[in-house]
């Protein structure tokens, strides 16, 4: 499920909709999972109350987000490094926690990126928002091949048996 207008042409069982109104009836899943995308949203605990309502008691939550220090090798030039987004890494746990019974926390924070040379690099930097000028600037300083730090969490929960009865 996605809101994105490219929905609409994939093939089913794709649904074009926004998390935060999931055009489900109650409790109809076994399980849901937000990857990579709560951090979008503005207000996660509207979209994970959608969540709780659409689960059945005892329902399976997945989720998994990037740590605010993501890329520390990059740290001084990417936009926005080290700000709190709506749901990263250091405040998903307890954001997740106040819909749903926490089952396992699952953290990384190894380099596990290599980038091989300066057309990657930059490359890179452009996907992590810098300027064509200031990523190809970047790429040109940096010593390759280059490892890059991931840094996030994958949260496991499940439903409370007394939400949404």
């Amino acid at each position: 499920m996605d809101r994105a207008a490219y929905v609409r042409n994939a093939p089913p069982p794709a649904v074009q909709a926004d998390a935060a109104r999931l055009p489900f009836i109650d409790r109809c899943f076994d399980a849901v999972a937000a990857l990579w995308m709560l951090y979008y949203v503005p207000q996660p605990s509207i979209v994970l109350a959608e969540v709780a309502r659409v689960l059945r008691a005892g329902g399976v939550f997945v989720a998994c987000t990037s740590s605010r220090y993501n890329d520390p090798e990059f740290a001084e030039v990417l936009p926005g490094w080290g700000e709190p987004f709506s749901f990263d890494a250091e405040t998903a746990v307890d954001i997740v926690g106040e819909q749903f019974s926490i089952t396992e926390v699952l953290r990384w924070d190894k380099a596990v990126v290599r980038l091989p040379d300066a057309a990657a690099v930059r490359l890179f930097l452009r996907g992590r928002g810098l300027s064509a000028a200031a990523a190809a600037e970047e790429a040109a300083r940096r010593r390759c091949p280059l490892s890059v730090t991931k840094r996030g969490c994958l949260i496991w929960a499940q439903k409370h048996s007394d939400c949404h009865e």
